[in-house]
């Protein structure tokens, strides 16, 4: 059934530790950079349970879900639920990520590492959890608990942009957040700032900048 896939799903997020670690360079090295680059990935073996995406996804796709009521009383749905082609969809996921992953981390981040050293951050992810309207409605009914919560779990790297060596990683942790779906302008157009992604990818780069500079 949808509503126990919807719910399994509700309650399927990765664990991981606080990132309590002190980054391997000092604090004189990593203000010589210059942020040249920002951008977004999935790693390998990420989980995405991103599910306005995957909707948009099917729309542009014509490969919708279908609910199609039964024929026969007291018989569940039917439900039709297309299969996806998976390289295409985890790069349309990658791309939807890379967009805002720029939105949140850009402006900041060349604001405050502006050197003479260039180089790239790079932000994985490696699991997402965001529920549309329904589905939260389904874990709260199931599960008496919120639907509310979001999470991304995501490590940071930051490459030398004349090299490519990796320079440091920000460890894998997980950023909780609250809330569906983007909201729309008077004009129609989408408010970034509303969309669930964005608001957890900017408490990320603000815990990332805080760590990149913190010292025992």
């Amino acid at each position: 059934m949808l509503t126990r896939r919807l719910f399994a799903l509700a309650l399927t997020v990765a664990l991981a530790g606080c990132v309590t670690s002190v980054p391997p360079l000092s604090v004189d090295e990593i203000k010589t950079w210059k942020v040249v680059s920002v951008e977004g990935i999935v790693a390998p073996v990420a989980r995405s349970g991103w599910m306005s995406v995957a909707h948009d996804f099917r729309k542009l796709k014509g490969l919708e879900i279908i609910v199609k009521p039964s024929e026969e009383r007291g018989l569940p749905q039917q439900i039709i639920e297309p299969a996806l082609p998976l390289e295409e969809y985890r790069a349309y996921v990658a791309s939807q990520f890379s967009q805002r992953v720029k939105t949140s981390f850009t402006g900041p981040l060349q604001g405050q590492f502006h050197g003479t050293r260039p180089v790239r951050i790079v932000v994985s992810m490696h699991d997402a959890l965001i529920l549309d309207g329904n589905a939260r409605f389904g874990a709260i009914l199931l599960s008496g608990q919120s639907g509310d919560e979001n999470t991304l779990t995501a490590s940071i790297d930051v490459i030398d942009a004349r090299t490519g060596k990796t320079l440091l990683t920000f460890p894998q942790s997980i950023t909780r957040g609250t809330g569906g779906s983007l909201g729309l302008a008077l004009s129609g157009g989408p408010i970034i700032e509303n969309d669930p992604m964005v608001r957890m990818l900017n408490q990320l780069h603000e815990r990332f900048t805080t760590w990149l500079l913190k010292r025992a």
